[in-house]
């Protein structure tokens, strides 16, 4: 749905704006709830994301303002 909705749009897609990421060396972060309530462990998901965090070190994380928040 979200996929259709953004091209209609004319926007990249999720899975562009993924590979973009990657492309660029962006370093991934997992979300720990997300996992959590999907399932997942780390080694479920693309190796390129090295770690899974909780909202506490995202914050901390973030201080410095240069970690956004997808």
């Amino acid at each position: 749905l979200m996929t259709g909705m953004m091209i209609k749009q004319n926007v990249a897609t999720l899975e562009e704006l993924y590979e973009a990421a990657k492309a660029l060396g962006v370093k991934l972060i997992a979300c720990e709830m997300s996992m959590n309530i999907f399932g997942l462990e780390l080694k479920d998901i693309d190796p390129v994301v090295t770690e899974v965090i909780g909202v506490p070190t995202f914050l901390k994380y973030s201080e410095d303002g240069q970690t956004i928040f997808i």
